[in-house]
């Protein structure tokens, strides 16, 4: 249940709490919250946020800020440019501003470029709720690659190098399961991000055979695809009554394939590694079964002649 509008409240404030209880909307589970304090995220300092969302796309979490503009001029460019610089410091995924008077052709091209929604709340009279909510969706789904160097002669498949024993009482295919859940481990994987989206590494294996010291020597790949939602999928469909200060209707989002390589409907694979723009949302799915893909993959594979 929103906030209740009170005619002892001023008009700006009252215009918030009206914005605040319109974005019920974004779901039940999403957590909305007016005139909150959040940490700048370049000096740590609280600062004051209009209203603030924090929910979930399929299972991704999101942060949205949304500023309320009672102005009785339209806002322009340089209130904009203002709220930009706000953006980037919440942390936030989305920008979302909220116009008593409107926008001016400036304001709203320069909101376009920076991909910030731009809406008007009207009062004794049903609002117009977007058709589309704009976020940048990025998934980038890990992939293993595997190259052998050295090995001893007798071995003549992959899966006979796979159950080798080696030092430890272990299996070849039980070490490279371990050591490529350490490269996927958050820890490794923050380590290795590079402008917001992880990079491609690898670590080099050296074992010895238990039976009589033979050299085996990998090179293990964690690589990774990156894939783009497709933003015709964030439809949102409904209606909101300001003076029920009620909504009805339903959201949907593209969902995540958790164990394919390729994440589903709505998403995708992208050519090349994306420059990502400042409002979006990334997850990295990761947690292959290595020991079943790397067999499936290899499976009657004779090593080479070394």
């Amino acid at each position: 249940m929103g906030k209740r509008i009170t005619k002892n409240s001023p008009e700006w404030k009252q215009f918030e709490i009206a914005v605040a209880n319109f974005l019920k909307a974004m779901g039940p589970d999403a957590k909305i919250e007016h005139d909150q304090k959040i940490p700048d995220k370049h000096t740590g300092e609280l600062r004051q946020r209009d209203v603030w969302i924090q929910g979930r796309i399929s299972i991704i979490p999101v942060k949205i800020m949304v500023s309320c503009k009672r102005y009785k001029a339209k806002v322009n460019q340089q209130h904009m440019d203002a709220f930009l610089g706000e953006l980037d410091s919440s942390g936030a995924n989305k920008g979302v501003i909220y116009s008593k008077s409107g926008f001016t052709k400036p304001a709203l091209k320069k909101a376009e470029k920076n991909e910030v929604s731009c809406y008007t709340l009207y009062e004794k009279e049903p609002p117009a709720m977007p058709d589309v909510i704009f976020i940048k969706q990025y998934c980038a789904r890990s992939k293993l690659g595997l190259a052998i160097s050295t090995f001893p002669k007798d071995i003549k498949t992959a899966d006979q190098l796979f159950d080798e024993i080696v030092l430890g009482n272990r299996r070849v295919i039980d070490v490279i399961s371990e050591k490529y859940a350490k490269m996927e481990d958050l820890t490794t994987l923050k380590e290795n991000m590079e402008n917001g989206l992880p990079k491609d590494h690898h670590v080099i294996i050296s074992l010895e055979r238990v039976k009589d010291d033979a050299k085996i020597i990998l090179k293990l790949k964690l690589l990774w695809n990156f894939f783009e939602a497709k933003t015709e999928a964030h439809l949102v469909e409904g209606s909101y009554s300001f003076t029920e200060q009620k909504f009805s209707g339903t959201v949907t989002f593209p969902t995540i394939a958790t164990q394919k390589a390729h994440p589903g409907e709505g998403w995708t694979l992208l050519e090349e590694r994306p420059i990502l723009p400042k409002n979006r949302i990334v997850v990295c799915s990761k947690g292959s079964n290595v020991e079943e893909t790397l067999r499936k993959g290899m499976v009657g594979v004779n090593l080479p002649d070394l």
